[in-house]
Parts: structure tokens; sequence; C-alpha cells
């Protein structure tokens, strides 16, 4: 079987190179990361990955990051090129900086000239236009100006397994051999719930080194009557998607940072913990968060579901073995 050398760029605190290492074939070798506190987290759950802390605009990391990659031979490259130019709670401003970092990543794409290229985006991705073009369009053409032929899906984490209706756009580029992708395994009829995922959790003691915190309601005791007599579906303040009220039997909306004001739980009344985020998210539990809580939040949210990396890196398996049998 072969095996793949990974180059994770834009990596967060390790979502997608997560799923990737829990496929037999995929070794993450590489991967890069701005943020200083998701770059304590990608390292220290990805012990073995040599991890280019810094701005990929940089000429000196960009320089690191092709060279680490040509040394350890990386064949597949990922990438969840930032967001937030794209998203549809955000401003998408065409001339937001954070929405011209994909022409660095085309940069290496072009440089190293892997087997096979990934993009993950946000849904807001497909009607986001840049100079007047559409940017997902403009990625594609990119692609195959480079020599790649590509397709893209709108996969919702939900329809493989995930307790979250989380929807990204997902972009996989070849270099020879058919594109496949994931099979979806789950609808309405066996979606995995919120509860199936966290109920285990309600009861137990909090346990801040496995991020398992609570909050403490100092300036208004009566947030957890609050939360306790608010619908599933609903906020107890008010406010859109924060404080949103989880309905234990359905998988949850997109998990988002919300500047702390994050899901609240079904029935202990009180907002959820990083750790059942996580879980929502599909991150093992063994994966640890060793930053306070805000910021783990803010990594939980912003990070690729595992269980997405994992079905993709799967299909990418089965591309390899339809080739063999060609």
């Amino acid at each position: 079987m072969k095996k793949y050398k990974v180059l994770d760029l834009f990596a967060g605190c390790g979502g997608f190179s997560t799923g990737l290492s829990q496929v037999d074939g995929f070794d993450i070798v590489v991967a890069n990361e701005v943020d200083a506190s998701a770059a304590r987290v990608y390292r220290d759950n990805h012990q073995d990955t040599l991890l280019v802390e810094g701005d990929i605009t940089s000429n000196d990391t960009k320089e690191s990051i092709i060279s680490a990659s040509k040394e350890k031979n990386v064949n597949l490259v990922v990438g969840g090129i930032p967001c937030q130019a794209f998203s549809m709670s955000g401003k998408r401003d065409e001339n937001d900086p954070r929405g011209q970092l994909y022409k660095d990543y085309f940069q290496i794409i072009e440089t190293l000239q892997p087997e096979i290229a990934i993009i993950e985006n946000v849904k807001g991705l497909l009607s986001m236009k840049h100079n007047g073009t559409n940017v997902l369009e403009l990625w594609m053409t990119m692609f195959n100006n480079l020599g790649y032929k590509c397709d893209y899906r709108l996969m919702k984490a939900s329809e493989y397994g995930a307790p979250q209706h989380r929807e990204r756009v997902i972009i996989i580029a070849v270099k020879e051999g058919n594109i496949n992708w994931p099979i979806k395994t789950h609808n309405e009829t066996n979606y995995v719930t919120v509860k199936d995922a966290i109920d285990d959790l309600k009861d137990i003691s909090e346990d801040k080194p496995w991020s398992h915190t609570f909050r403490v309601y100092k300036n208004d005791p009566t947030v957890p009557e609050k939360i306790v007599n608010c619908q599933f579906g609903k906020s107890y303040s008010g406010f859109g998607e924060a404080n949103h009220k989880c309905d234990p039997n359905k998988p949850s909306p997109t998990v988002k940072e919300n500047h702390g004001a994050v899901f609240t739980h079904y029935e202990a009344g009180r907002h959820m913990t990083p750790r059942e985020l996580a879980r929502l998210q599909t991150f093992p539990d063994n994966f640890i968060f060793n930053v306070g809580k805000g910021q783990a939040f803010k990594q939980i949210g912003n990070a690729v579901p595992p269980l997405l990396g994992k079905v993709i890196g799967e299909s990418i398996l089965t591309m390899e073995k339809s080739a063999d049998e060609a």
C-alpha cells in the first residue's frame, strides 16, 4: 500500500492531521501554523510531526516549509485556508488579507507538485467572489493550470457519523487517476446525536487538565435556571447562535467559538465544556488542549472535524486501489 507523506498547512490545533493519522497509510510529516497557542496544542498532540511555526506569507517561513517538505518527500498537501474572509457570518470582504492566503498555498503546491492536494473551507466559499470572480472557480482553475484534475463537494459532517451538522467545502486535486469521494453513511434515520456523543460526561466532576471545565456564573447566578428553562434549539440570551441549547436527540449545529457563548447543555443547566465540544467535533479523548478555556473554545471551533479528515483519507486510499486495479 502506498504511503502518503502529508504537509498540513494552516493546521490549527490539528483536526485534519488527527483524522488522517487515524488511517493506515498516512504519515503527517510537516505542518505549519501561525497562531502560537494553536501551535502549542498541535505540537503536544503530534509530537512526531515537524511543525514550522510562523506566518506563511513570510519568505523565510515559506522556505522552511518547502525545504522540510522536500526533505521528507511530501506527496500530499492539505490546507484549511483561513475562512474568515469567506464565512457567511463574517463581512465577506474580498480585500481581507486572510482572503489572500490561498496564493501562498498555491505557491507551495506549484513548488512541491504533490500527487494530491486538498483544500477545506466554509460553505460561504461557494458564493464568495474576488475581483468579480467566484473564488471556488478561481481555485479550481489554478489547480488545472498546475496540471491537476480537481473536483469539490459540500460535505456535511453529520452524514459521515459526526454528531454535528457542520458543512464544509472540500476540494480534491490529483495529478493522476480518478477522484473518489466518501460514501455517506448517516441520515435522519441514524444520525449520531449530541446525547450519543456526550451524555456520559454530564454528571462527572470537573477535570481541568482534560478540558472538562465548568463556567462559573458569578455575575448572574440565574443563568443555570435560564438554561434549564430554555427550549431546545433556542438561546436563553436571545442572540441567535450564541448560547444555543442543543437538542439531545439530533446532531448539533456547527460548533463555533462564539466568543465563549458556546452551546448550552440539554440537561445540566450550564454551558458545554471544551471537552464536550471536542466530542461534537470528533476529537479523540486523548487529544489534549493544554491552554486556557477561551483558547480551547477557539481552537475547537476553528478545527476540521477529525472524522472528516479520516473519511477523506479512506477515500484517497480507494483511489489508489482503483489505480492499481486499472
